[in-house]
């Protein structure tokens, strides 16, 4: 616990942290803030903070102290995992700005944690913080179970293959959607090339 404290100061306080608050952020703390404590304790553990903190989880924004409190009254192990990009390649991706980082983050890495060590989607616990770098943009993600019985044990190689590649797939997408949609409109007007050559033809 004392070293998961340590590793979550690391990811939210060093430079090249990202603390801007998205607008996504500040809905999920204004709904998390309007639901009160009900709505608090059926999301995610972790008071949301509006004091432009670099850390963020699945509702919202999350202070330092709040995920030092979370990290130290887990029983099971933390996953730690750093997901990254080169900046030549963030545009292309669409994971160019923190808010970009969370939708992903949010979207997938629950279902990626769950997978990999057999937790309950539900139960996935996380918190993150975006860092940028000359060479790339990333995210630190530490990650446990909230379980009653938490998990706590090696990951399966195989497990986390499967998570790396869904991951993969699932950062591509947007570019792979671009591709796609080059090659439809290459191939539309290779074929109208044709049918003009052919209707030349027919015409002598």
């Amino acid at each position: 616990a004392a070293m998961s404290t340590h590793r979550v100061e690391y990811i939210a306080t060093r430079p090249g942290a990202v603390r801007t608050e998205t607008d996504v952020d500040l809905r999920l703390a204004r709904q998390t803030r309007e639901l009160g404590l009900a709505g608090y304790l059926d999301r995610r553990p972790g008071a949301v903070s509006a004091g432009g903190t670099a850390l963020f989880d699945q509702s919202g924004p999350v202070a330092l102290a709040d995920a030092r409190r979370s990290l130290a009254s887990g029983d099971g192990a933390v996953l730690c995992t750093v997901l990254s990009v080169r900046r030549e390649d963030a545009e292309a991706l669409g994971l160019t700005d923190k808010e970009s980082w969370e939708r992903l983050v949010r979207r997938e890495w629950p279902q990626a944690f769950a997978s990999m060590t057999g937790t309950a989607e539900s139960d996935v616990r996380y918190v993150a913080a975006m860092h940028v770098k000359d060479v790339s943009l990333h995210v630190h993600v530490l990650s446990w179970s909230g379980s009653e019985r938490p998990w706590d044990s090696l990951i399966d190689r195989h497990r986390m293959e499967r998570a790396r590649r869904r991951l993969t797939d699932a950062a591509l997408e947007p570019e792979l959607r671009r591709v796609s949609a080059e090659r439809t409109l290459s191939r539309d007007r290779a074929v109208g090339l044709v049918r003009e050559m052919d209707s030349a033809r027919l015409e002598e």
